[in-house]
């Protein structure tokens, strides 16, 4: 839910292979829980906004996507822009 809302994000099969994956193993890490959060923290509470920003950015630097210092490069909201564009480009 964001904004008090769901979404719904298309995506392969592939991809949910890979979730269902990661959910089978947060569920025994974390608990069955199912209100928990999708990509949750180690109690199942939610990743804060900086705190997830600060993950996606240390994860491009580490992919060579980003410079080790410095505001340069890919930002982690360029992801969620990139991928909508993507989509709208893909469909057309």
């Amino acid at each position: 839910m964001s904004k008090g809302r769901s979404r719904w994000v298309p995506f392969r099969v592939d991809l949910r292979k890979e979730l269902e994956s990661y959910v089978h193993e947060r569920r025994r890490y974390v608990g069955q829980a199912l209100e928990s959060f999708l990509l949750c923290r180690a109690d199942g509470g939610a990743y804060s906004v900086m705190s997830a920003s600060c993950a996606i950015r240390q994860l491009m630097r580490q992919a060579g996507f980003k410079p080790a210092e410095g505001r340069f490069g890919p930002r982690p909201h360029d992801l969620r822009h990139g991928f909508a564009r993507e989509r709208l480009r893909l469909w057309y």
